[in-house]
């Protein structure tokens, strides 16, 4: 498995239309894992959510988040960023356009960002604190590696 890769070590992972997940902290301590629409943007992940709404206020309560982004099968590439979540309302629209555009196909996305417009949207912006990106396009055997590399033992 390759690791402490950049981001552009990954290539097309942050294009597919991929959920993220994002950990966030509960009043109570608790981690609160949802999951996002995203884009990968000029360094730092957008996401959108409805004003107010609870996981705003989850974030605007403690905004020190935690979002991964990774694949299920094949390559298996992925990426965490630990941040501060920031907010904004400028160009939530635009926002959500692309966002949605990137997840719905062409004749559901007009409804569906009317609603969003209607409901009332902010935007989420997470920038990297701590970035971790990993690779392991090399499966079972790059683990194995990695792992004897270590001194363990593998029957």
């Amino acid at each position: 498995m390759r690791s402490k890769l950049l981001v552009t070590d990954l290539g097309d992972l942050l294009d597919q239309p991929l959920n993220a997940l994002v950990a966030a902290s509960l009043a109570n301590g608790e981690i609160m894992l949802t999951p996002y629409w995203h884009e990968w943007r000029d360094g730092g992940f957008n996401l959108f959510t409805l004003a107010g709404g609870i996981k705003h206020r989850v974030m605007q309560h403690c905004p020190q988040v935690s979002i991964t982004v990774a694949e299920n099968g094949g390559a298996r590439r992925g990426i965490e960023v630990r941040g501060i979540a920031s907010f904004g309302y400028e160009g939530v629209h635009e926002i959500c356009r692309r966002i949605v555009q990137r997840y719905l196909q062409p004749e559901h996305a007009a409804g569906f960002l009317l609603g969003l417009e209607k409901a009332g949207m902010v935007h989420i912006r997470i920038e990297p604190g701590k970035l971790r990106a990993w690779d392991s396009a090399d499966g079972v055997q790059g683990w194995r590696t990695e792992i004897e590399q270590k001194g363990a033992i593998i029957a």
